[in-house]
């Protein structure tokens, strides 16, 4: 028998609604707590995620950037770090960064071959990362951390608004150790990957600058003849038009070379000619010896101009320059057409370059300008302006010496005359350091006008500058400053196959460069192709394309 004050007791105890409201605010505050917690693992998730994103987005792009180097991959590892930061809000990398580049996964062992990839258009490359977050609420579900994934993709396309000019040395020397050959062809890859099957309504031109000493500018390779950008509105040293080759001299103002973009119209130019200065002096011969008893004396202080295209080698023989172009064809052709010869001006190259990207030259009257009224275009964000300058070597304007006239005999006094012809746009005068148009030794020596100073650029009879002729490397600088300054940007090449290539010119090169990465050293010719085709790189478009 139950008792049943027992029952009474149980009784009481169920109907007791003492502590009810314990129970349910416990339970309520779990729950808000979990609601809390999972709530702010939400927000974490999504903050991280976001930021994630943005990370990964940076790196497919500094990734993409860095395509035709080695370094590709630790170029999107840096960028992803940097954005990401380390453990952002509890977060960490479950699994490794990862980039593929045209399908072929990057690794240690592969980047420097993956990421060498030499196209400028259709390179895809693609970055994934996962990460893990520990949850906050991790005590009130079966689950400790959420995983996700993030990834992008970035492909390369030709730049949808390009005015490329090369500059490329045609000088004798280029005709060694196939230097000739392998530029032509690096450049008619590079001239095909730019264009590709441009598919994509991308307005691409093209131009050339073929320069030794100086730069055929006057007469193009379309045949339009330019001689209404001479002052006079004629050819001051030549019969004809016919005997004229197409090279100016450079302007100058008060003794100053004047090392601008300004058109024609503004400041016109002088027709370049072979000018000579006749150098005279006696001997006396007796029996069969003879001996210089007189010191060398210019005829006169002013130039002699030679009336025959005969007389211009230097120019003559230089291929001429194609103006801006959408035409690849025609544009390979006249690569393929440049030949080796003369003497090396690296500053004729920039300024005719620089002279085919301002926009001052459209016109389209051949006569106050390159006869185009749509280019050059103007400057705007949307349009890349570039130079690609290439040498083989320094500095090295020069003259020639058409021999002597006159005679000497068994015995009596003779006069005796040499011509040295002055080659190349930068005009000079015979004088040494001194003044002397020749040196202690006799040699004969020119010097030409440079740069902010009025100073001269001294040259030899044997070809090599002398310690003054690094005004002549002044010019070289100040002609890639102004260009730059008018927002050009320059890539830069030394062509130091044989070691030609000083350390001087080294460094010019690279300050002329829109900056270090710019210039590119190629010490075998092998290597040229690579080198245009990272400058293709760097000329296309790297979009997000997801």
């Amino acid at each position: 028998m139950i008792d049943q004050g027992f029952g009474t007791r149980i009784h009481a105890l169920a109907s007791d609604r003492r502590g009810v409201a314990g129970i349910i605010v416990t339970v309520c505050i779990a729950t808000m707590v979990l609601l809390m917690m999972g709530g702010i693992d939400v927000v974490r998730a999504y903050l991280i995620k976001s930021r994630a994103q943005a990370a990964i987005d940076a790196a497919v792009l500094a990734a993409g950037h860095s395509l035709g180097s080695a370094d590709c991959k630790a170029q999107g590892e840096a960028y992803f770090s940097a954005n990401m930061g380390s453990n952002y809000l509890g977060s960490s990398i479950s699994q490794s960064l990862t980039f593929v580049v045209d399908g072929t996964k990057v690794t240690a062992d592969n980047a420097a071959k993956v990421c060498s990839v030499t196209k400028a258009t259709g390179d895809i490359i693609t970055a994934t990362a996962s990460l893990s977050l520990p949850l906050l609420s991790l005590g009130f579900i079966p689950l400790s951390n959420i995983t996700f994934t993030v990834s992008n993709q970035a492909q390369r396309t030709t730049n949808s608004n390009l005015e490329l000019v090369l500059a490329m040395d045609n000088t004798g020397s280029m005709n060694d150790y196939g230097k000739l050959q392998a530029m032509k062809n690096a450049a008619t890859n590079m001239v095909n990957s730019l264009f590709g099957n441009n598919s994509t309504g991308a307005k691409i031109y093209v131009g050339l600058v073929p320069f030794t000493e100086t730069v055929r500018a006057g007469k193009d390779s379309s045949g339009t003849v330019h001689s209404g950008w001479v002052g006079s509105g004629g050819l001051k040293h030549f019969n004809s038009i016919s005997d004229w080759n197409g090279c100016f001299f450079e302007r100058s103002s008060g003794n100053v070379y004047s090392l601008n973009a300004a058109p024609p119209t503004t400041a016109p130019f002088e027709d370049w000619a072979s000018f000579y200065y006749r150098w005279s002096y006696t001997v006396s011969c007796s029996w069969g010896w003879c001996q210089r008893n007189s010191t060398p004396a210019w005829s006169t202080s002013n130039p002699y101009f030679a009336s025959s295209k005969k007389n211009d080698p230097g120019c003559s023989n230089l291929a001429r320059v194609t103006f801006l172009s959408s035409n690849q064809q025609n544009i390979l052709n006249n690569i393929k057409a440049m030949v080796g010869n003369g003497s090396t001006m690296i500053s004729s190259g920039v300024l005719w370059a620089w002279r085919m990207l301002d926009p001052g030259w459209r016109n389209s009257s051949a006569a106050d300008g390159w006869g185009n009224a749509a280019l050059p275009q103007d400057s705007a964000t949307t349009l890349t302006k570039a130079i690609v300058l290439l040498t083989d070597g320094n500095n090295a304007p020069s003259y020639t010496n058409t021999g002597e006239s006159g005679s000497t005999g068994w015995s009596g006094v003779y006069l005796v005359t040499d011509d040295y012809y002055m080659a190349g746009a930068f005009k000079g005068a015979p004088k040494d350091v001194n003044g002397s148009p020749t040196d202690g030794n006799g040699n004969v020596r020119y010097s030409v006008r440079y740069g902010q100073d009025s100073g001269d650029i001294y040259i030899n009879d044997d070809y090599r500058r002398i310690t003054s002729t690094a005004a002549a490397d002044d010019i070289l600088i100040q002609a890639c400053t102004n260009a730059k300054a008018a927002g050009i940007t320059i890539f830069t090449i030394a062509l130091n196959t044989n070691g030609a290539v000083s350390s001087g010119t080294q460094n010019l090169l690279t300050q002329c460069a829109s900056n270090s990465g710019y210039y590119y050293n190629v010490s075998n010719v092998s290597d040229l192709n690579g080198v245009f085709s990272t400058i293709s790189g760097r000329l296309s478009e790297l979009k997000l394309v997801k």
